[in-house]
């Protein structure tokens, strides 16, 4: 896998992924950006996840590197409804679970901190 199409991965669609990974490295908390909206009949739909990102010293980090600043990160990954949240290493694992976002195929973890972690460190 070319790493632009991988970092397309890990920013659409996996991001929830890559954020796990980092948190993991960098034994810190995983923040992630839920649309929160609400269906007409007043029951909330299950949260639709944005995106999810970690910070290592103040500074943001996901599979486009390190970001001073979290806010084009938001809005490039807009919500009409965005709430906000963070979770350690084993909630996030759980949340990834309860919703069924999937799991890390074998040797996942090892590629993306090789080819998309490694590199910023």
């Amino acid at each position: 896998m070319s790493r632009s199409l991988a970092n397309t991965n890990y920013l659409n669609g996996y991001c929830h992924l890559f954020a796990l990974v980092a948190a993991k490295t960098f034994n810190t908390r995983v923040h992630v950006c839920f649309e929160n909206a609400h269906t007409e009949r007043g029951a909330p739909p299950p949260p639709y996840l944005v995106h999810a990102y970690i910070e290592v010293d103040g500074v943001y980090f996901d599979a486009q590197g390190f970001c001073d600043d979290p806010y084009p990160v938001h809005e490039q990954f807009g919500a009409f409804s965005p709430e906000y949240t963070s979770y350690t290493i084993d909630e996030f694992e759980d949340v990834i679970r309860q919703f069924e976002w999937g799991e890390l195929l074998p040797l996942e973890e090892e590629f993306i901190k090789k080819h998309h972690i490694a590199p910023f460190m």
